[in-house]
């Protein structure tokens, strides 16, 4: 009755895919569906598909991905979770792994697994994007990641007040040949995009084609100045939603805001043909200011005006906390160094100096010294991503120590939010 493991690869699809199908799958008619979409996802290949079995009997599985994620213009190598579930007749079991192991579920079993194949794989952090946020948490999970849904009616948007863009349609011909057309500059921009945001993610070849196939089924437009250098590249599909022609947007990667307008006085131009965009864009930016009816309204109103959707998404866990943070450019004017205690969800403590040289520089390596600030590894990773101010977290009761300290700590907040532009 106990559990056990393997990681596999391709050539165990149709055991990898029949497991998903019987976590995730709605009738038994879509097994095909689910063996085509595993062979569509180049981003897992050999040892990186977990099966769980009990009695040699498939009842759970997990994905593991190997990525880049950019923290603060770092590259730090990160394991993308996916896939994680258990059989539907395996729900809620406690059964026991080997018998040295306290008894766990299925589901428990293997993100413990998955955590551990991470270290062993010298990733220094791991993330997701949850169903359920609060499970996650029990393995060391926090949510480092807001986001909002933006609809806009075509109406309020500017065109005329807006730059000329030199906008065109996007060539997916060319594009699927690495290198030809469009693609080369799009590349190039995706990896600056990410160098400029707060833990984002690298795209790779594999990847991207698997992206350009999928939005084929809609439009997508580039804009690139006159050196051919890509400022912006936007792919959306168009729908008929609530009685509404809607444009509602897949990829969006842009240089800088600038870049951004012109996309947005793209859209605005087609307020002819349809009538509202839909977009996910960061929370701190302020995207109704740009719009000619600037109201997100706070009551019932007639006129044109855009409404937001807040939501979270992405959960990090820190698995090397001096990986992480060494090297990494804090904000500037900080000065000094705090001892940081973080309870992990495996019941140990880990305890590191981290050091502010005062231009943003920062260094870290463990310690034995009192710790000035202790907190859970949830919200150590909302703290050391920028998602959460330190000295928020000892106001909200999330951590404890010196408010001092934590005031230091806050140089980790300075900058823009995380933001990941891809899925998994």
């Amino acid at each position: 009755m106990g559990l056990s493991h393997r990681w596999v690869g391709n050539e165990a699809a149709e055991v990898v895919a029949r497991t998903r199908l019987n976590c995730y799958g709605n009738a038994r008619k879509e097994g095909e569906s689910f063996l085509t979409r595993l062979a569509d996802d180049p981003r897992a290949g050999a040892g990186d598909y977990l099966v769980v079995e009990r009695d040699g009997q498939a009842v759970g599985t997990a994905t593991h991905y190997d990525l880049t994620m950019v923290v603060r213009g770092r590259e730090v190598q990160t394991q993308g979770v996916a896939w994680v579930g258990t059989i539907k007749t395996q729900r809620r079991k406690v059964v026991s792994g080997n018998s040295s192991e306290k008894a766990v579920g299925v589901a428990t079993y293997a993100m413990r697994e998955t955590v551990r194949a991470a270290r062993e794989r010298g990733c220094v952090a791991s993330a997701l994007m949850p169903f359920r946020a609060s499970y996650y948490e029990h393995f060391g999970y926090g949510v480092v990641e807001r986001r909002v849904d933006w609809t806009i009616p075509l109406a309020v948007l500017q065109p005329a007040a807006l730059p000329a863009q030199e906008l065109n349609l996007f060539d997916y011909e060319a594009a699927h040949v690495v290198g030809g057309g469009d693609y080369g500059a799009l590349v190039d921009l995706r990896r600056r995009v990410a160098q400029g945001g707060q833990c984002d993610f690298y795209r790779s070849d594999t990847h991207w084609q698997v992206m350009l196939r999928m939005n084929e089924e809609g439009f997508a437009v580039i804009d690139r100045d006159g050196s051919g250098r890509a400022r912006a590249f936007c792919s959306y599909n168009a729908s008929v939603e609530n009685d509404l022609r809607t444009l509602r947007v897949n990829d969006l990667f842009y240089e800088d805001l600038s870049a951004l307008r012109g996309m947005l006085s793209y859209f605005g131009s087609l307020k002819d043909q349809h009538a509202r965009l839909i977009v996910s864009l960061p929370t701190d930016l302020p995207l109704h200011l740009l719009l000619k009816e600037s109201q997100v309204p706070h009551r019932n109103v007639s006129h044109a005006t855009a409404s937001a959707k807040l939501y979270t998404r992405m959960q990090l866990r820190i698995l090397d906390h001096v990986k992480f943070l060494g090297g990494m450019a804090a904000g500037p004017g900080g000065k000094g160094a705090v001892v940081v205690a973080v309870n992990e969800c495996e019941g140990t403590t880990s305890t590191f100096k981290v050091d502010f040289a005062g231009d943003g520089a920062v260094r870290c390596a463990p310690s034995s010294a009192s710790p000035q600030l202790t907190c859970p590894d949830t919200v150590w990773a909302q703290i050391a991503s920028g998602e959460l101010h330190a000295l928020a977290a000892l106001q909200l009761g999330l951590a404890a120590g010196e408010d001092k300290s934590a005031a230091l700590l806050d140089a980790l907040s300075h900058g823009q939010l995380p933001f990941s532009r891809e899925y998994f």
